[in-house]
């Protein structure tokens, strides 16, 4: 799914693993056609609707309580082939 809309899906990297994120308040603050998973330090973000107008991107770190740089899926993905290029010369 991300790859056939890798502007989609957002990953938040944070700089470690939330101690108390507030997923209840995230919950409550996507859109219904959202989704979010949170895996260790990684915060995953399904915007479908556009990353711009979802209310959970825009206030994810502060309920997470962590601070944290967004990527999109494309974005991520680039950088991963990036390195692998330059590991494999």
């Amino acid at each position: 799914e991300a790859n056939e809309n890798p502007k989609s899906l957002h990953l938040f990297f944070l700089t470690e693993p939330p101690q108390k994120p507030d997923l209840r308040a995230c919950e409550a603050l996507k859109a219904k056609t959202e989704r979010f998973e949170l895996k260790g330090n990684v915060f995953y973000l399904h915007t479908p609707d556009g990353f711009g107008t979802s209310k959970l991107a825009g206030r994810a770190e502060r309920l997470l309580g962590v601070d944290a740089t967004a990527r999109n899926w494309r974005t991520v993905t680039t950088l991963l082939e990036m390195v692998t290029t330059v590991r494999m010369k």
